[in-house]
C-alpha cells in the first residue's frame, strides 16, 4: 500500500480535520509496516536514504497548515516532512502511532501549538522483521516466477525449492495476519506456528526498534543515526502549549556484523540476525546455520539472483555464504564474528536494532540542531523503556554506540535503555515553562 494516508506536494495547503479522526484501518495497519497518515512531501525519505528506492528528486511542501482534529492509529508517524517551509500544526491530537506523533526533519518556519501529543501505540502486534517481510512480498512474486524452480542447498539439508522457500514466508506471514485479523487459532504444538510466532509477533506491543518519539525536530535526513548527527538545516521552529505524554520502548537489541567494506545487511538496510538463524553460539566451531522463512528467502536471493536492482541493499560476504551453505565453521568464528580482543572485529556496532538503527530509547521531545528554537508552555510525562541491558557477552563493556555517527558525550555506554523528557543539543533559543514528570527505565 502507499506510504501516506494524505502526501502534501504542493505548496499553500489546509487540512482542517474539522473535528473529525484520520487514521489507518486496523487491517491496512497491520499490512503497511511503514506509513505517515499525513506525509509532506512525495517520499518519506530524502534521495539516496531509507530502505528503498522512491526516486531521485523529493518535491517538498511548503506553507501548510493541519488543523482541528485527531490523528490516530499509524504504523510509523502521525505527521512527517522533509525539507519543508511554512508549517503550521495546530489544534491537532496525535496518538496511538508507532513510532512518532510528529517529525519533520530540516524544516523552517514551523510552528506547533495547542496539541496533544500521545500515548503512543501499546498494542503494537508485530515485530520489525514482519515490515522487512511485507515488503519483500513484490520480490518474492518475481523470483517465484524467474526462479522458483531452481533448487537451493543449504548446510546439513536437502535441497529445496526456491518456491517452496518463498511458500513457507507467505504461510507464515499469513498465520500472523490471520490469528490478529481474523481470529484463527492454531496448535501449540503446529512447528510453523511456533516459527512464525518467533519470527514475527510482538510478545510486548512496545516497539521493539530502538527508538520512541512524541515529536522530533531535527536537521536533513532521517534521525535514525546518532543524536547530533544530523542537525543542519533547521531554524526558526515555534512550539508553544503542547502535552507530550505515554511514549515508550523495549529494543530488542541486535549487532552489526561489518567487513572492510560496511556493514553486511539484508536487502531492506536490515540485521542479519545471527544469533537467532544458528542453532547455539556457546561454542561458534560447532555452530550450524537452522535459518528461518525470511533468512532462508535472502540466502536463496543471494544465491539465484544477479540485479543489483532487485538484490537493493543486500550485501551478504563469502564468509557468510560458506558458514550458510557450506557450514564452514572457521569462516564463522574468524571472518564472521572475529576473535582477537573485547570487542571483536568482525562486529561493526552494537545498540542498534532489527533495521541496524542508533538506539536512543523513548524520547518525548528530541530538538537537534535547531536555530531560532521558541519552546514554551510544554508538559512532558510518562516516557518509559522496558529495554534489557546491552549484550556485553558480544561487545564488552559500552564506553558508548558506533552505528551511526553517535558522539559519545551524547550516546555514552549503551543508550537503548535510556528515557528522556527532553532531547536539546547543537540549538540555539530560548526555553520557558517547561514541565517534565515521571521518566523511567527499568534497566
Amino acid at each position: 500500500g502507499f506510504f501516506a494516508g494524505i502526501s502534501v506536494e504542493t505548496d499553500y495547503v489546509v487540512i482542517d480535520l474539522n473535528g473529525y479522526t484520520l487514521s489507518q484501518d486496523e487491517t491496512f495497519y497491520f499490512q503497511q509496516r511503514f506509513f505517515a497518515l499525513i506525509e509532506l512531501a512525495s517520499m518519506p525519505f530524502i534521495p539516496g536514504q531509507g530502505p528503498s528506492n522512491w526516486g531521485p528528486v523529493i518535491t517538498s511542501a511548503s506553507h501548510v497548515d493541519i488543523i482541528n482534529g485527531e490523528l490516530g492509529l499509524t504504523s510509523h508517524h502521525g505527521v512527517h516532512g522533509n525539507n519543508n517551509f511554512y508549517i503550521n500544526i495546530d489544534n491537532v491530537n496525535a496518538g496511538n502511532f508507532d513510532v512518532a506523533g510528529m517529525q519533520c526533519n530540516a524544516c523552517n518556519h514551523v510552528s506547533i501549538t495547542n496539541c496533544v501529543i500521545g500515548p503512543q501505540n501499546q498494542n503494537i502486534p508485530v515485530l520489525g522483521r514482519y515490515a522487512h517481510a511485507r515488503a519483500f512480498v513484490p520480490r518474492l512474486k518475481q523470483l517465484m516466477t524467474e526462479h522458483g524452480d531452481e533448487f537451493v542447498t543449504f548446510d546439513e539439508r536437502e535441497p529445496v525449492l526456491v518456491s517452496s522457500l518463498v511458500d513457507r514466508l507467505i504461510a507464515q506471514m499469513d498465520m500472523i495476519y490471520h490469528h490478529f485479523i481474523n481470529d484463527a487459532q492454531y496448535d501449540d504444538d503446529d512447528e510453523e506456528w511456533i516459527a512464525a510466532k518467533t519470527l514475527f509477533l510482538n510478545p510486548t506491543g512496545w516497539m521493539d526498534g530502538g527508538t520512541s518519539y512524541g515529536v522530533v525536530i531535527g536537521g536533513a535526513g532521517a534521525q535514525v543515526v546518532g543524536i547530533g548527527s544530523r542537525s543542519q538545516g533547521t531554524s526558526d521552529v515555534t512550539l508553544d502549549n503542547l502535552e507530550i505524554f505515554g511514549v515508550g520502548n523495549k529494543l530488542i537489541e541486535k549487532i552489526k556484523f561489518a567487513d572492510g567494506d560496511g556493514a553486511t545487511r539484508l536487502m531492506f538496510f536490515d540485521a542479519i540476525d545471527w544469533m537467532a538463524v544458528s542453532d547455539q553460539l556457546e561454542d561458534k566451531t560447532t555452530s550450524n546455520y537452522i535459518g528461518d522463512a525470511y533468512t532462508d528467502c535472502i540466502f536463496a536471493v543471494d544465491a539465484v539472483v544477479e540485479s543489483w536492482y532487485y538484490l537493493n541493499s543486500l550485501y551478504i560476504t563469502q564468509y557468510e555464504e560458506a558458514y550458510v551453505f557450506d557450514g564452514d565453521n572457521d569462516a564463522f568464528v574468524n571472518n564472521v564474528f572475529g576473535t582477537g580482543n573485547i570487542r571483536q572485529p568482525q562486529i561493526g556496532g552494537c545498540g542498534t536494532d532489527i533495521q541496524l538503527h542508533s538506539s536512543k530509547g523513548a524520547i518525548g521531545l528530541r530538538i537537534d540542531g535547531v536555530q531560532q528554537l521558541v519552546a514554551s508552555n510544554i508538559y512532558i510525562h510518562d516516557v518509559v523503556n522496558w529495554a534489557d541491558l546491552g549484550s556485553q557477552e558480544w561487545c564488552g563493556a559500552y564506553t558508548g554506540l558506533d552505528v551511526g555517527g553517535e558522539d559519545p558525550e551524547i550516546q555514552y555506554g549503551f543508550s537503548g535503555t535510556r528515557s528522556h523528557g527532553m532531547v536539546v543539543d547543537f540549538a540555539q533559543g530560548t526555553l520557558s515553562n517547561i514541565q517534565i514528570a515521571n521518566v523511567e527505565s527499568w534497566n
